[in-house]
């Protein structure tokens, strides 16, 4: 039997017509708006695609700015970095008033993301001001038949004034203030044109979470490649939190955990001194948060404590990034009378002219606690 159905070109089969469009197709097309092939579907306006794109981006760059603020401090100095220190200060400030930092990390960690963002330059008159050290300088050695050098007031022999010929050799390490001085102190010392320095920081590390970074492997890695005769070491911001001891939870703020936190210090700072360098370890500067500057207080005791080895020089940077009470201050006067800022808008960091007056000051105390003149 024949079908005498005559096909409706201008109806529709369910919700579909003969041309597979949605209904009211037509009036979408006749807006300009296309469609995708075979769907149905609205496709988005190039403005739309370039609105979202830009809102995906400015959230990432909200969620990043800290770290972001502080790899462009840790860069060379030039008007890039400046430029770039400029736009991503006011978004730090607004994700750590949102509290957005500790989601931005909690998340990473969940995720496995255990690398941390770091600053490792290296610097001076045997490296050509380049980065990375000289592989060709071979580790120090103990000449036998020279006589023994005088014992610097840190109760090591005492260093030999450095020279282009012979410079000395100096390594910093820390956590996130560490990168904050790191730049600073290496460029000061290389322009004295006697200095060798290096500077290795990793941020959100310290010395209560082996786990998550093992600064003592780090440092023994670092003293093989540098063969330092000077180790600075900045770290502790990270540090107040419960710490595991031979499989056993010791809470922070009790007793146990400050015994268990120096013998941690003392351990590390071991690890320098056992090669014959000398360490200066610097204390923590005071925080906006009063809470937080309470807890930094009772970090220097334990880092005070724990730098009595000979060879180890406890360094406060309390009275340098303070004000003449030892309250926290965002901006401080310099040597002409000018207040500068000192504090990043997290109240934790430390600026660039915070960082170089700090810088300027550790360069002091190692004139005065190694025996030693570096040119300024």
């Amino acid at each position: 039997m024949t079908d005498t159905t005559t096909e409706d070109t201008t109806g529709s089969v369910g919700d579909t017509d003969v041309h597979g469009e949605e209904p009211g197709s037509e009036d979408l097309v006749a807006e300009g708006i296309p469609l995708v092939e075979g769907t149905g579907r609205r496709a988005m306006r190039w403005p739309q695609v370039l609105a979202a794109g830009l809102a995906c981006f400015g959230l990432w760059l909200l969620l990043d700015s800290s770290t972001l603020l502080r790899s462009a401090q840790a860069s060379p100095f030039g008007t890039r970095r400046s430029v770039a220190i400029a736009l991503l200060r006011p978004l730090a400030a607004t994700e750590h008033a949102l509290g957005l930092a500790g989601v931005v990390n909690g998340v990473d960690r969940a995720l496995g993301r255990t690398g941390t963002g770091v600053v490792q330059v290296s610097r001076g008159v045997s490296t050509g001001h380049g980065h990375g050290a000289d592989p060709s300088r071979p580790l120090r050695t103990t000449d036998s038949t020279a006589p023994a050098p005088a014992t610097g007031p840190d109760g090591f022999p005492q260093l030999p004034t450095p020279t282009t010929a012979s410079p000395l050799h100096v390594l910093v390490v820390g956590d996130s203030l560490g990168v904050d001085l790191g730049n600073p102190l290496v460029d000061d010392l290389v322009v004295s044109g006697v200095v060798d320095a290096t500077a290795d920081a990793h941020i959100d590390t310290g010395l209560a979470r082996p786990d998550y970074f093992d600064w003592p492997a780090e440092l023994r890695n670092d003293l093989a490649l540098y063969a330092p005769q000077v180790v600075v070491v900045f770290m502790g911001a990270n540090d107040p939190q419960n710490m595991v001891v031979d499989g056993n939870a010791v809470a922070y703020g009790t007793a146990a955990w400050s015994e268990d936190y120096e013998a941690r210090v003392v351990a590390f700072v071991k690890e320098a001194t056992d090669t014959g360098s000398h360490v200066i370890v610097v204390g923590m500067p005071p925080m906006a948060d009063p809470g937080l500057t309470a807890k930094m207080q009772a970090l220097n005791q334990d880092l005070a404590l724990a730098a009595g080895s000979p060879g180890v020089t406890y360094f406060a940077s309390w009275p340098v990034l303070s004000d003449p009470s030892g309250a926290f201050q965002t901006y401080l006067p310099d040597a002409s009378g000018n207040e500068v800022e000192v504090r990043e808008p997290d109240g934790i960091h430390i600026t660039p002219a915070g960082a170089d007056r700090l810088a300027h000051a550790i360069i002091g105390e190692m004139d005065r606690a190694l025996g030693l003149h570096v040119p300024s």
